[in-house]
């Protein structure tokens, strides 16, 4: 007879979030198709707390997902075709806030492509 997993150690990802919860994930979840259309992937795994990478705060709405990105962030559009909306979860983003531009710091933007962000110019 198998052993049952416990329910806690189950992989729980932003597809599960209930509506009005709070999180954090991290930013090259977001999506952006040909349209220009905002998505975030609902099969990667999110914190209660700012955590390593997980630092982009993002909150369940009934329709959709509220996101907050880096003032520096930007996002490259892509084809995404419909097996692949489907095999990454993607669910609509409904809200975009930008966080502010902090005094002395580095404004140069940071460009998400393919995975994980990088500097340009770098």
């Amino acid at each position: 007879m198998n052993a049952q997993l416990p329910e806690q150690m189950f992989r729980v990802t932003i597809k599960d979030m209930l509506i009005g919860e709070s999180a954090y994930t991290v930013p090259w979840s977001i999506q952006i198709d040909q349209y220009g259309r905002c998505w975030i992937r609902g099969d990667y795994t999110f914190t209660h707390r700012k955590f390593g990478t997980s630092q982009m705060p993002i909150k369940r709405a009934s329709c959709g997902f509220e996101v907050q990105v880096s003032h520096s962030q930007q996002y490259d559009q892509a084809y995404i075709s419909p097996q692949a909306q489907l095999q990454m979860s993607l669910l609509p983003v409904v809200k975009i806030n930008r966080t502010p531009i902090a005094p002395g710091t580095d404004a140069s933007p940071i460009i998400a492509s393919a995975g994980k962000p990088s500097k340009t110019g770098s």
